[in-house]
């Protein structure tokens, strides 16, 4: 698993770089940044997951 997500980063990282090269993506983008955001989204899914239906946007009892 570990290299896996080396390999993953390493990729990420390379993916960063092209689109820095060419103007695409802000010079002071990190790879890390992507690593908190993905970090940020799952703790938001695990809190939702607990959350009842209404506070998900699911159907209305009015």
């Amino acid at each position: 698993m570990e290299a896996q997500r080396a390999h993953a980063f390493e990729r990420l990282t390379e993916l960063i770089l092209r689109a820095q090269a060419q103007g695409s993506l802000r010079a002071d983008f990190v790879p890390e940044d992507v690593v908190l955001l993905l970090l940020a989204n799952a703790g938001v899914v695990r809190v939702m997951q607990a959350a009842p239906p209404r506070a998900r946007g699911g159907a209305s009892s009015a």
